[in-house]
């Protein structure tokens, strides 16, 4: 299921009436629950002087410059949450 089959999904509400119990139902809910998450700002893994201008993303490990200001993850969207 892709995200904009998901959020068809979601804005039908006769849908979700008629099919709570099936899988095409569950699967769009999971979507839906794994978007929210990315939208909490998680602390990022940063690292020691010689590479103290990048972190790490704490879900897809993959590693940014901070300097470069993103308020996210440029690989996964993770909010992450500077200090």
């Amino acid at each position: 299921m892709t995200p904009q089959e998901a959020l068809n999904l979601l804005n039908d509400t006769e849908f979700a009436e008629k099919h709570q119990s099936k899988e095409e139902y569950t699967d769009m809910l999971l979507m839906c629950k794994e978007a929210l998450e990315k939208q909490i700002p998680k602390k990022p893994i940063k690292y020691d002087d010689c590479e103290q201008f990048f972190i790490e993303c704490p879900c897809c490990q993959k590693r940014f410059d901070s300097r470069l200001g993103y308020k996210g993850c440029p690989y996964c969207l993770q909010a992450i949450r500077l200090e």
